[in-house]
């Protein structure tokens, strides 16, 4: 049996880095990107992915519009969505539901709990 795949798209390669090693030590594979560029050629390009990652000020286009995209694609729209974000307003919160992400993640972030939810959303 394949690993998953994760697609993780953030700039900070810190972020990416640590965040990938923790999800690899988990088994899953996991595809780093560092623009929303690169994140939708991946999306359009080098499927399955069974979860993406995404943090919300990602450069060109943002978190939320590469969202939207995966869940606007008949063979993108069933892959949960996580949005990390250094934001938690209310307003921010609706936009998220309504666009159909699955969670949102406050930065910084425990990375156990982070993992743990990550584990809830691949099975």
């Amino acid at each position: 049996m394949s690993k998953k795949r994760i697609l993780i798209a953030d700039d900070e390669p810190d972020l990416l880095m640590i965040v990938s090693y923790a999800l690899e030590r988990e088994n899953w594979e996991t595809v780093k990107v560092g623009s929303g560029e690169e994140a939708l050629s991946r999306l359009k390009n080098d499927l399955p992915y069974h979860l993406v990652i995404l943090d919300y000020l990602l450069p060109d286009p943002n978190g939320l519009e590469i969202a939207k995209y995966i869940k606007s694609e008949n063979n993108l729209c069933h892959v949960p969505i996580i949005l990390c974000t250094g934001s938690d307003d209310s307003i921010f919160h609706q936009e998220i539901k309504r666009i159909g992400i699955e969670k949102l993640i406050i930065k910084p972030f425990d990375l156990v709990q982070f993992r743990k939810t990550v584990e809830e959303l691949m099975h």
